[in-house]
């Protein structure tokens, strides 16, 4: 699973408008997404209804989350390249 968090950590912070701390033990990352000038839930919403990402806006963890979705990296490979892939393609197209 460290292999995994560190290419998505890694991947998130190679998008504009998206910072990534690597937590210390989580299968879970959440990136701020505040620089991409959309709030959690509107991201959240552009990601399902135009590349088919599902996530939930962070602030449905509490305040201090929002600006933030909740990704998981505890998935196959194959699953989580994809879903790394249309989030880049979804912040390039922003």
């Amino acid at each position: 699973l460290e292999a995994k968090r560190d290419k998505t950590v890694a991947a998130l912070n190679a998008l504009d408008g998206i910072e990534c701390q690597s937590p210390d033990g989580s299968f879970y990352v959440f990136p701020d997404i505040r620089g991409t000038g959309m709030t959690a839930q509107q991201f959240a919403d552009y990601l399902i209804e135009q590349y088919q990402v599902g996530v939930v806006a962070g602030s449905a963890f509490g305040d201090p989350r929002e600006g933030h979705i909740p990704l998981t990296y505890a998935c196959p490979d194959d699953v989580l390249e994809e879903g790394l892939d249309r989030i880049r393609q979804a912040v390039e197209n922003l």
